[in-house]
C-alpha cells in the first residue's frame, strides 16, 4: 500500500508591480508516496524541542521532505515490507 499525501501549493493569481503586493490561492494536490521511495519518517519537532504526537515528516531518496497528519509509529508500520528493515 502506497501513502497518499496532499500538496498545498501557493499559485500567484495577481500581482501589482506598483505596491508588491501579491494574491495567492492555495491549490491542493493529492499526491502518491511508493514505498520504495521513503528514506526516513521521523516525528515533527515544535520550537521548544519537544516532540509532536501526530505530526511526522517523511523523507524520500529524491530529497523532498513532506510534513504529514499521523503518528511516525503507524506510518512506519504502514510501508514496511518483508523486502525492508524497520527504519
Amino acid at each position: 500500500m502506497d501513502i497518499t499525501v496532499v500538496k498545498i501549493i501557493d499559485i500567484v493569481t495577481d500581482e501589482n508591480e506598483e505596491t508588491g503586493e501579491v494574491k495567492t490561492h492555495k491549490l491542493y494536490l493529492p499526491t502518491l508516496i511508493y514505498k520504495r521511495d521513503v528514506e526516513s519518517i521521523h516525528p515533527g519537532v515544535c520550537k521548544t524541542g519537544r516532540l509532536y504526537k501526530n505530526v511526522s515528516t517523511i523523507k524520500t531518496y529524491q530529497g523532498d521532505n513532506y510534513t504529514v497528519v499521523g503518528n511516525y509509529k503507524e506510518l512506519n508500520k504502514q510501508i514496511k515490507d518483508k523486502y525492508r528493515k524497520p527504519i
